[in-house]
């Protein structure tokens, strides 16, 4: 050290590099050295040390990522609030919140500090204590931060909050508070604190359903990770671009990006990115139909009937009716059906309700169905106009709305099943949503040995070869359904892509449009303008502060948003179209008839191998078996 300088505080050897192991992705090397700081740091006096070891073991101050269930998350935060708060060295019990906190030299810091760990442990608490004890502990985090005018310690709080808010009942506070940890970062210039701000963020967006917006989000905040190059932030765009690819039925977009994500996550170590993974992966598999890769994906993951909570239950009652176990789904989903209502409302609360609702979609006339359908549609309907969205952001189950109307069509309230119109788009649709995952579910009793494809009831009846199955509606189904109504005769794939009209045989709606619409939206247009105009305000702001670090990543947030309002536009200053009709519907019909087949082989064998052998899809598609059955569709 330097001549004269004091010597080197116990414990901060120790901890220096514990925060540059995180940044590396070396978890376990960074968790180590933290721990053997806070060891050296408990001697009195420097209950700071104490505090930033306490604070470095969840990814450092900002906790972009804090592990629950773990003893030393929890115990070193409450130690080091104690030591802070206490007003001379010695042993004292730890403050509640609302409890003063003493003033004195170096005060200031020490309120931040206190602030700071406070908030963590509020983070850490979860799954162990009360969502009222953690959020008056976040709450008093925000008040004690908001009178040091700190910034970074301010944002620290405030994302706290949002995660002690988590649930449905305060999405659109969260997304005032992730706005202002945003700018609260850019002022602290703490780029990493800006990413949580901006994740927090885009997972309230998508709940209030503004998926532009959201986009938008994304965009910034992968602009911002590229920068900072670190593994522990890289995994999370790439997350979900592919959620916004399941969304919208691109799903060998949404399994490309998936594999980015897993790759990036186990550099960085983070038990995050292999859940959420693993989470999208799983509404994948079970919009392909893809039973087998269900149970591969079950096999490599820790055993469901493990976790604590209640959403465990529900989704083991989901995947149940996804693999065609219909009794068991059933006796799951009677067995914690009188828990949802009183669940905690918190993250997990609406998709909890979501995956139960689809389960009792795919239960069908099943009399547990209609038995659960009645409360959990009185449980969800306060939140109409609200999407559900799994994890941090790891896939969006669809509007609320959706999620009623599964459980008005399984005979809760038979009339509000009934009062659509007949050609209105179903709420799944008007998201830009495929429809649900036609995934097994029982048969209704056979009516005659008649080959039947029809929609009757909210779902799909198939009989063939004397056997009969169900399924629930699709747009592979409804396409289906056009060619076997005309057997022998091509359809072009556009005018299946662009049907209009209820499901059916009816060719009425048929027609051909322009093109498909424009690449971008004109509501997502306005957010990249929008936070373009703000990126060149604050390019200003740091080239007057002559900020050099912080001008050149704005200014790659600035070329990636450039980038893609560029591919956005044609000649003169027009909306680009999205290329040729003809070839993407080509492309998506085939896709979706594709699965439909699949979907229907899972369930009735027969009926899916004589489809396999009979449809023809491509720019025409055609349904052209060698001795076609009289149908009623």
């Amino acid at each position: 050290g330097r001549p004269g300088a004091a010597p080197p505080a116990p414990g901060a050897p120790r901890l220096a590099p514990g925060p540059a192991l995180l940044g590396a992705g070396e978890s376990p090397p960074a968790r180590t050295a933290h721990l053997d700081a806070a060891a050296l740091a408990r001697t009195p006096g420097r209950p700071d040390l104490l505090a930033r070891a306490a604070l470095g073991l969840g990814t450092g101050p900002v906790g972009f990522e804090v592990a629950l269930l773990d003893r030393e998350q929890l115990a070193l935060p409450a130690k080091a609030r104690t030591a802070l708060a206490a007003p001379a060295p010695g042993p004292a019990a730890p403050a509640r919140p609302g409890e003063r906190l003493p003033g004195g030299p170096g005060a200031g810091r020490r309120a931040v500090l206190i602030a700071e760990v406070t908030a963590r442990l509020s983070v850490a608490a979860a799954l162990v204590e009360t969502d009222g004890y953690r959020a008056e502990l976040a709450e008093e985090a925000v008040r004690l931060a908001r009178s040091t005018g700190d910034p970074a310690a301010l944002g620290s709080a405030l994302a706290a909050l949002c995660d002690a808010r988590s649930g449905p009942d305060h999405c659109r506070a969260r997304l005032d508070w992730a706005g202002e940890i945003v700018a609260l970062a850019r002022t602290a210039d703490d780029p990493v604190l800006e990413l949580l701000g901006r994740r927090l963020r885009l997972v309230a967006l998508w709940e209030t359903g503004d998926l532009a917006a959201g986009d938008a989000e994304i965009s910034a905040f992968d602009a911002l990770a590229r920068v900072l190059r670190r593994p522990l932030y890289g995994w999370y765009a790439p997350l979900w671009r592919g959620a916004r690819a399941l969304l919208e039925g691109r799903r060998e977009d949404c399994r490309r990006e998936l594999a980015e994500t897993g790759a990036v996550g186990r550099r960085a170590g983070s038990a995050n990115a292999a859940m959420l993974a693993a989470t999208q992966h799983w509404c994948l598999l079970a919009a392909e139909g893809d039973t087998e890769g269900l149970a591969r994906l079950i096999e490599g993951s820790p055993p469901l009937e493990r976790e604590p909570g209640v959403w465990p239950k529900v989704a083991l009652a989901l995947l149940a009716a996804q693999f065609g176990r219909t009794e068991e789904a059933a006796r799951r989903l009677a067995a914690v059906a009188p828990a949802l209502p009183a669940a905690p409302r918190d993250s997990e609360w609406l998709p909890m309700l979501a995956q139960a609702a689809e389960t009792v979609g795919l239960l069908g006339a099943h009399p547990v169905a209609r038995q659960v359908a009645g409360p959990l549609r009185a449980a969800l309907a306060p939140y109409a106009g609200l999407f559900a969205v799994e994890g941090i952001g790891a896939a969006v189950r669809g509007p609320v709305d959706h999620h009623l109307a599964l459980l008005a069509a399984a005979g809760a309230d038979r009339d509000a099943a009934d009062r659509p119109a007949a050609d209105a788009p179903t709420p799944a649709a008007a998201a830009g949503m495929p429809d649900p995952a036609p995934t097994p579910a029982p048969a209704p009793e056979a009516e005659s040995s008649e080959a039947a494809f029809r929609f009757d009831g909210g779902r799909w009846l198939l009989r063939y070869g004397g056997r009969e199955a169900g399924l629930p509606d699709s747009k592979g189904l409804r396409d289906l359904a056009v060619l076997l109504a005309r057997p022998g005769t091509p359809v072009p794939a556009l005018d299946l892509a662009t049907a209009v009209g209820r499901p059916g045989p009816d060719h009425a709606g048929l027609h051909r449009p322009a093109d498909t619409g424009e690449l971008i939206d004109s509501t997502a247009r306005a957010a990249y303008r929008r936070r373009l105009r703000e990126l060149a305000e604050e390019t200003e702001e740091a080239d007057a502060a002559g900020d050099a670090e912080r001008s050149a990543r704005l200014a790659v947030e600035q070329d990636a948003l450039l980038g893609q309002l560029s591919a956005a536009y044609g000649l003169g200053g027009r909306a680009r179209r999205t290329g040729s009709a003809a070839e993407r519907a080509r492309t998506a019909v085939t896709a979706r008839i594709r699965a439909a087949v699949s979907r229907i082989g899972a369930v009735h064998p027969e009926l899916g191998r004589h489809l396999q052998a009979a449809v023809r899809t491509g720019t025409f598609c055609e349904y052209r078996p060698e001795q076609a059955p009289p149908w009623r569709l």
